[in-house]
């Protein structure tokens, strides 16, 4: 899925869920105001071919919060925008 932030196209990679999409990613704020390994995204499925992605409803990782929880993040969530 694509979109545009500050003129820029970037792009995520979505693993379908029941219900909807997820998405795993980092951006600038990664391991300064958030998980230094990335953060989660859901969203519903898309219609007429889009899909809402609200960043405000991003969240940690449960390992985020956990030093005995192991969480492994895709490759796709070591590349920032």
């Amino acid at each position: 899925m694509t979109f545009s932030l500050n003129g820029e196209t970037l792009r995520l990679e979505p693993v379908a869920i029941e219900g909807g999409l997820f998405f795993t990613f980092k951006d600038r704020t990664s391991g300064r105001e958030t998980y230094s390994a990335g953060r989660f995204l859901e969203t519903e499925l898309p219609k007429d071919g889009k899909a809402v992605r609200d960043f405000n409803k991003a969240y940690n990782p449960y390992c985020a919060f956990n030093p005995y929880s192991s969480c492994p993040l895709t490759e796709h969530a070591s590349r920032s925008w």
